[in-house]
């Protein structure tokens, strides 16, 4: 019998939150701005939101922006704004994965039955 290794990472229980928000670029000399939605993920050790959380949030949104969907040549970054945090609950790893992961045959399309 395997022994488990509860001191991991995997079974430390964190507050999840759901971070979506916008991204906004503009291109020098247009008054335009292009918006590109993003959500990310952050964990807490407790069930309280601060300006760091906020932050680390928007840092991950950019980091996003920038590695996903580059701006285009001559545009800039002029604003982060985030819409709506969700409080996703109290679980370690092993439970936000099983909540999201699916089985794949679930997920498959019914074939059609010809008769």
């Amino acid at each position: 019998m395997q022994k488990i290794d509860n001191s991991s990472e995997e079974y430390l229980y964190q507050h999840h939150w759901l971070f979506c928000g916008e991204v906004f670029t503009q291109g020098r000399g247009e008054t335009m701005t292009y918006g590109t939605k993003f959500n990310v993920l952050i964990r807490t050790e407790t069930q309280v939101i601060t300006k760091d959380e906020i932050d680390r949030a928007q840092k991950l949104m950019l980091q996003r922006l920038l590695l996903e969907r580059p701006p285009r040549k001559n545009h800039r970054i002029v604003d982060c704004y985030m819409a709506n945090i969700c409080y996703l609950g109290l679980m370690n790893k092993i439970q936000f994965d099983g909540s999201i992961a699916a089985n794949v045959d679930d997920l498959a399309p019914e074939t059609p039955q010809v008769h």
